[in-house]
């Protein structure tokens, strides 16, 4: 599997603004083809199954990403929270990048420290 580390995500998201900002065909790329515009930016593969999606800066509007939606039969947040015990995660990091180092899991949330999926 292709690991990206933060640095390299960063860098690649810096020039991808760079390049886009200079050269209007490598702007209608990363519009058209995300993992392609990376790919010619940062001269690394994004890995298969991750879906990046640029926008043209057009006013006051915002994206926001849903959650994914309920499957039948798995219990809702809600039924989670009052059946589980444990600590609880008051401010919401659990599942963060660059969240509390978990303990014995070597890295953040079980990924290697310092690298991600893509």
């Amino acid at each position: 599997m292709i690991t990206w580390t933060q640095e390299e995500v960063g860098q690649a998201m810096e020039k991808v603004k760079e390049l886009s900002l200079k050269d209007s065909a490598f702007r209608q790329l990363c519009l058209e083809n995300p993992n392609a515009a990376i790919e010619k930016a940062a001269g690394k593969e994004v890995p298969i199954g991750v879906v990046i999606k640029f926008i043209e800066n057009v006013g006051a509007h915002m994206t926001v990403v849903l959650p994914d939606a309920p499957v039948s039969g798995e219990l809702s947040e809600d039924e989670l929270d009052s059946v589980a015990g444990g600590a609880t995660d008051p401010y919401g990091l659990q599942g963060t990048l660059g969240g509390p180092r978990q303990p014995g899991s070597g890295g953040y949330n079980g990924m290697n420290s310092g690298t991600m999926g893509w």
